[in-house]
């Protein structure tokens, strides 16, 4: 996204941009966008966001970074830049979001402490679906072994 794209169109409140792939942003692509109150960027895993690139939204009350690569678990701290005290910012990498004020956002302490958080919950719900497979396997096993001894007792009992 150039800083031409969204030349002349001041009164756009609402901007959903998620899921399209987007890799970069240049830093004054929104600048124009004074008016606008929700961003939606998320899903654009690749994204890499420049700094300050929010400066001029101050109406922004809702801005979504959720699924995108460099902001999984922690918010890098020059992203941050110029938001709005009111703003709630979502993040993470599925669900739940956590939808934080910019003051409170993790901000990422390594470049890739992001990465290893992911992991980890890339792990802990890989884990939970196994359980949970393991689980409705066993409820189905008891079930068929339940309906074959009905199935047996029926058979025994016809002449």
């Amino acid at each position: 996204i150039t800083s031409e794209t969204f030349a002349g169109i001041s009164a756009v409140t609402a901007l959903d941009l998620r899921f399209n792939q987007i890799t970069s942003i240049q830093p004054k692509a929104f600048a124009e966008l004074t008016a606008l109150v929700s961003l939606d960027l998320g899903s654009n895993q690749q994204l890499l966001i420049p700094p300050g690139l929010f400066t001029n939204l101050t109406n922004l009350q809702s801005l979504d970074l959720s699924n995108i690569t460099e902001v999984i678990n922690c918010i890098p701290a020059d992203v941050l830049q110029g938001i709005p005290q009111s703003c709630s910012v979502c993040y993470g990498p599925y669900v739940p979001f956590s939808c934080v004020d910019p003051s409170s956002a993790p901000l990422c302490s390594t470049p890739d402490s992001g990465n290893v958080l992911y992991l980890v919950s890339v792990i802990l719900r890989v884990a939970s679906m196994v359980c949970a497979m393991l689980a409705l396997s066993l409820l189905i096993a008891a079930l068929i072994k339940r309906r074959r001894a009905q199935r047996d007792a029926a058979s025994e009992t016809t002449p």
